[in-house]
């Protein structure tokens, strides 16, 4: 397996296995960006968050390899990858826990006066997870009575311009038994982000904790426990959560691992086979239809496919001259 990761790193790291390829019968990647396919070995990817050009553009590389397969979390991304991938090379793998080894199906005994929300995933540079929303979030519990947990780097500036007596940060290394203890303690579990899903969700699910969620990705192929609410905005998600602020709420097992399913995964690949369809089925989805997970502007996408065109053309410009150079500089010296 290969791959780096917040939450479902530990997943990974768990199996133990030795970095000798040559004694699998299939390669899995945690991550398919950037992914390097093992030669003469039926390669896996795990297919989450294709919310840039980049992205799409190697999930055509992967596809034009022979015995390449992909698995997704969601309904939704894999019928966005049928549109140029053939279906015998996609699975979904709608998961009831990540965790399924670790975590004990049974739900926390230990009820408290008041509430408790929990924000289970780390902040990017890029604001993928909107900064807006964040504020609008910490304002909330900086006026109420209840509790927010935030496991996860990248908040500090955040919290720094808020009342965080009602706000307990954790930020550290990924650690299970602590993501674990957080997470049970928890009436509710909050993620109102739009890329793709969060796998904090998947292990509420499993824990039977409700979840106030974006209506998207693989959450939509979750089984909610009781309580648990679909959101279609930002701001739809900051009023249901003032709602529930204001009221005296409190919230009242699945197996599914990915090694079982892995295990049937290469029952599906045929040898030599190449997942693409047909560079033209690639180049129209790239013109007319952005992946699912990129959440602005047509114009946007549009200038992320050019700026990526850019950045290769200025790329293999610069390797030509180099070499040029190089040349010139052996002829000089061998005059």
């Amino acid at each position: 397996m290969s791959g780096h990761g917040y939450i479902y790193h530990v997943y990974h790291k768990s199996k133990k296995e030795p970095p000798n390829f040559a004694e699998y019968s299939q390669i899995f990647h945690f991550h398919f960006h950037p992914a390097e396919p093992v030669n003469g070995k039926p390669n896996i990817y795990l297919v989450t968050h294709i919310d840039s050009f980049s992205k799409l553009l190697c999930l055509c590389k992967l596809a034009c390899v022979p015995n390449s397969q992909f698995i997704t979390l969601s309904s939704e991304a894999s019928n966005y990858l049928s549109y140029f991938i053939k279906s015998s090379a996609i699975r979904t793998w709608i998961p009831s826990t990540l965790h399924e080894s670790f975590i004990s199906a049974e739900p926390s005994k230990n009820y408290r006066p008041g509430l408790r929300f929990g924000l289970f995933c780390r902040l990017y540079p890029d604001n993928r997870k909107s900064s807006r929303l964040i504020s609008e979030l910490l304002a909330l519990f900086a006026s109420s009575s209840s509790l927010l947990i935030i496991y996860g780097s990248g908040y500090a500036d955040h919290i720094k311009s808020h009342d965080t007596t009602n706000i307990l940060l954790i930020d550290e290394s990924f650690s299970l038994a602590s993501y674990s203890k957080y997470l049970r303690s928890c009436d509710y579990i909050l993620y109102p982000f739009w890329d793709e899903g969060a796998f904090s969700i998947v292990d509420s699910c499993s824990l039977n904790i409700p979840v106030i969620v974006s209506c998207q990705g693989f959450h939509k192929d979750l089984a909610l426990p009781k309580y648990s609410i679909f959101t279609n905005s930002d701001d739809q998600f900051i009023l249901l959560v003032s709602m529930i602020l204001k009221s005296d709420s409190t919230r009242t097992n699945i197996t599914d691992g990915m090694s079982t399913f892995l295990a049937g995964s290469h029952s599906q690949i045929c040898e030599n086979d190449i997942p693409l369809k047909s560079p033209y089925y690639f180049l129209f989805v790239m013109l007319f239809y952005p992946p699912p997970s990129f959440k602005k502007s047509r114009s946007i996408w549009y200038i992320h496919i050019i700026t990526t065109i850019l950045k290769a053309f200025v790329k293999s410009l610069l390797r030509s001259l180099h070499h040029c150079y190089k040349k010139v500089i052996s002829a000089n010296l061998l005059n």
